[in-house]
């Protein structure tokens, strides 16, 4: 399945509709998933709650590491959905329970686990310096979770790391022309220049920003605050 900009609500329904199919557990397990990305992408509350529920429904009919592959969906889901974040402590616990040797599920939860350690109130620094550990063999191969790390590494005043990931990151996603993730990327840069106090820079990128995302993404209320 691919996801035309601007077309969440069509990707859903059609995504909703293989749900319904009589399909093989892989192909119905890669539909939960691309359904909670278009609602995380569109922040759609409605079909948040039907991705969390088709990921639940399709969990038992798998083995890793496609259910970690799933169970990391719906982490990334309940965390950025306002109305299911109060799931994701829960949601966290237990995916780094079950990610229990093997090597990249493992690492997935143990960034998901400090990033949601600051959104606890823990204290910065420690999550920060597990967060620029975690990265040190490589961005984690999941959007949601480089975006949160990169977000604790701002937060923890680690802004030359900060920085150097996110150039690499946007490299990579201007090759590949991926305006929604483009903007993403710019705006969390703009956070980064806003901390850094260059006013200037920020601005620009986020407008580049807002320019790129269309109506429903989820990170314009954000660009635009």
């Amino acid at each position: 399945w691919t996801i035309a900009p601007g077309r969440h609500d069509l990707a859903a329904q059609d995504l909703l509709e293989a749900l319904r199919l009589d399909a093989d557990p892989a192909t119905r397990a890669a539909a939960a998933t691309w359904l909670a990305w278009a609602a995380i992408t569109a922040g759609d509350p409605r079909a948040a709650a039907a991705a969390l529920e088709a990921i639940d429904a399709e969990l038992p009919a798998l083995e890793p590491p496609a259910a970690l592959d799933l169970e990391a969906a719906a982490v990334d889901l309940v965390r950025l959905e306002p109305t299911l974040r109060a799931l994701a402590a829960d949601r966290v616990a237990r995916f780094a329970e079950r990610a229990a040797g093997h090597p990249h599920h493992e690492r997935l939860a143990r960034l998901h686990a400090a990033s949601e350690e600051i959104v606890g109130g823990g204290p910065v620094a420690p999550a920060a310096d597990a967060t620029e550990a975690l990265l040190a063999d490589g961005p984690p191969g999941d959007p949601v979770v480089f975006g949160l790390a990169i977000e604790l590494l701002i937060g923890g005043e680690r802004h030359a790391a900060a920085a150097r990931w996110l150039e690499l990151a946007l490299e990579a996603v201007r090759a590949q022309g991926l305006a929604p993730q483009l903007a993403s990327l710019l705006a969390q840069r703009a956070l980064l220049a806003l901390a850094q106090g260059r006013v200037g820079a920020a601005q620009l990128d986020a407008q580049t920003a807002l320019e790129l995302a269309d109506a429903r993404h989820v990170i314009r209320p954000r660009i635009a605050a």
